[in-house]
């Protein structure tokens, strides 16, 4: 795992300090943290569309990246975008957290259990003055990511609840279909992992509602041409477009090619491992939804709103479109031994 942990930091240090050395003598430097950022739907999005040539290790290593990347956005947002804390409430925040880890220290299961600290610690935090994202990143941290019951344990219940269900077609009594059906839930929800199961039941209103939403919100823009001539005379808007599409792929890059000098074989090193960590580290640069997110807690100015966003969508536009033309060739031929 060290390996794209160490791609996304380098990928997400080098686009700051980009942005950082074309806006340091403007009022934009606070925008520096805007190219940092992945979003992770469109690096899922495009390889699911390119997924039955993609190999499992692009996809881990693209998200492990993404993930990354956004996680280090959410730190920066919470302590560098912070104007003033409430020590109380992060004492509040520090005790729910200690609970937190208290029900996963001793193996709680419960969902409602972890939701329930969880909404008081997002409320703490929110009245900490940090921001709330961070409340949400220490939640998911917490609930556990290992089964309640072991493979044999759920091969065992399984038997049972199979066992009920046949001898219920024989009793005209619904009492035994109903433990039936229990039972068998029982299995069925213990067979994944808390964190596993609240993805799972999350996955569809995040992806077909919160995001749309979240990114309409967010890039609520509109722009005439003197804007447009004006965005692109401007360094905040090529600070945002060489963060992330040149710094971010600079950055993944060298970290690649520090691994395959000095870790991986001389094997990996061939041209169509570097194409596919070049489309990899195109579609690392599309930052739309969290360099949105992140552009509107640094400016309040319209103007420099409008120009930073204007940079975020076309540079994100440009990386999708380079990065799923370059996996695309580079996984041209299966047979080849970097895509195996």
């Amino acid at each position: 795992a060290i390996f794209p942990v160490t791609a996304a930091l380098s990928g997400a240090i080098l686009p700051a300090l980009i942005f950082w050395f074309m806006n340091k003598a403007t009022p934009h430097i606070n925008g520096w943290a805007i190219p940092m950022a992945t979003d992770i739907a469109f690096v899922i999005g495009i390889l699911a569309i390119l997924a039955p040539r993609v190999p499992s290790w692009v996809k881990l290593f693209a998200i492990t990246v993404a993930v990354v990347d956004d996680l280090i956005a959410i730190l920066v947002i919470a302590f560098f975008y912070t104007e003033e804390i409430n020590w109380i409430a992060m004492g509040v925040a520090g005790i729910c957290v200690l609970v937190l880890l208290f029900f996963n220290y001793r193996n709680v299961n419960r969902l409602t259990l972890y939701l329930t600290v969880g909404f008081f610690l997002w409320w703490a935090v929110l009245g900490s003055g940090i921001h709330a994202t961070i409340a949400g990143v220490i939640l998911a941290f917490t609930i556990p990511l290992h089964r309640e019951w072991e493979l044999e344990e759920i091969k065992k219940s399984a038997k049972q609840s199979l066992e009920l269900f046949r001898k219920a077609k024989d009793e005209t009594l619904p009492e035994t279909t109903t433990l039936a059906h229990h039972a068998l839930e029982k299995t069925l929800r213990n067979m994944e992992s808390p964190l596993k199961r609240l993805e799972r039941k999350l996955h569809t209103p995040v992806y077909f509602i919160i995001m749309p939403l979240f990114a309409f919100v967010n890039a609520g823009i509109g722009f005439d041409g003197d804007v447009l001539k004006q965005a692109f005379l401007s360094s905040l808007t090529w600070g945002v477009i060489l963060g992330l599409l040149g710094g971010k792929q600079a950055g993944i890059l060298l970290a690649v090619l520090i691994f395959l000098k000095f870790f991986l074989t001389q094997r990996d090193n061939d041209r169509q491992t570097w194409m596919i960590f070049l489309g990899l580290s195109l579609l690392c640069g599309i930052g739309f939804t969290m360099s949105l997110f992140i552009t509107n807690l640094s400016f309040t100015d319209p103007t420099s709103l409008e120009y930073a966003k204007l940079g975020v969508l076309v540079v994100s536009l440009v990386n999708a479109l380079l990065g799923y033309f370059v996996l695309y060739r580079a996984t041209l031929n299966p047979e080849n031994k970097a895509i195996q």
